[in-house]
């Protein structure tokens, strides 16, 4: 018997909540519309390296914020263990497309 890990559409639970946090705050969105951006600029052509790239900024970005810091306890290691489950690349490519999105709309309106 296989378990199903699926989450709203997501990998998982841990993936979809990252996203939806990341997703829901203006500011947040704003900024990694900009780094999306960036990182398909610098890798032209190589979209799989540019995903790459703006999956370690997200991870390292959601990693930096953890609000219980070198803390030792029950709810720290709980906090790790659902951050291992986010599929960064999974969210990088979700943002990605919608750099990819507003090229062709650029494109089509010129």
């Amino acid at each position: 018997m296989t378990s199903d890990t699926k989450y709203n559409g997501w990998n998982n639970y841990a993936t979809w909540c990252c996203n939806l946090w990341l997703d829901n705050d203006e500011g947040t969105q704003r900024h990694f519309a900009h780094v999306a951006q960036q990182c398909a600029d610098a890798d032209n052509e190589d979209m799989d390296e540019a995903i790459r790239n703006l999956a370690n900024c997200i991870e390292e970005y959601v990693t930096e914020l953890d609000p219980l810091g070198d803390t030792s306890s029950m709810y720290h290691d709980m906090l790790l263990a659902m951050l291992q489950d986010v599929d960064w690349l999974e969210i990088a490519s979700n943002m990605m497309e919608d750099v990819e999105a507003h090229v062709d709309d650029d494109e089509e309106a010129a």
